[in-house]
């Protein structure tokens, strides 16, 4: 058998980026980093995908409208599916109720739940800008730099607990 500038490539093994086993690459993909079993090829093409899916928008976009054309096109899947599989709903339902029981009690929305924290007290602050940067927090005075330098008051409301 002649020697040619392929043979190195054919001699070389790889291993899979998915499952580790060794392989050797096709000599029409000279950087294949997958070997050819089923499930090696589905995981190169999840990987693709999503790393398409982070990386570019029109990709993300054009998926999107694809599946919203798909779930148009066939309304009663999910209805269907769950008839059909009554394993799914039970399923979901035993799921929801541990993630449920994992959430603690302060996590969960509840508007009777006391806060822990005093009520808070909230209290008007009349302010205005006054001759030299200063601001007034009397009323009375600021009335007085107001008819002095016609400027108009502002409230601010502050919250203190």
């Amino acid at each position: 058998m002649a020697e040619g500038p392929w043979s190195a490539i054919m001699k070389s093994t790889r291993l899979c980026l998915a499952c580790g086993n060794p392989f050797h690459p096709l000599l029409q993909v000279p950087n294949q980093r997958y070997c050819s079993a089923p499930g090696c090829q589905r995981e190169r093409r999840r990987r693709w995908q999503r790393e398409h899916l982070n990386d570019d928008a029109d990709y993300r976009d054009n998926q999107a409208h694809a599946q919203a054309k798909w779930r148009a096109r066939h309304p009663d899947y999910w209805r269907q599916y769950r008839a059909t599989h009554p394993v799914y709903p039970e399923r979901n339902c035993a799921m929801q109720r541990k993630r449920n029981a994992q959430r603690t009690a302060s996590s969960l929305a509840n508007m009777d739940a006391s806060s822990p924290f005093p009520p808070t007290r909230i209290r008007l602050l009349h302010t205005a800008p006054c001759g030299r940067n200063r601001h007034c927090k009397d009323e009375r005075v600021h009335r007085a730099h107001r008819r002095a330098v016609g400027t108009k008051r502002t409230t601010i409301v502050i919250a203190k607990r």
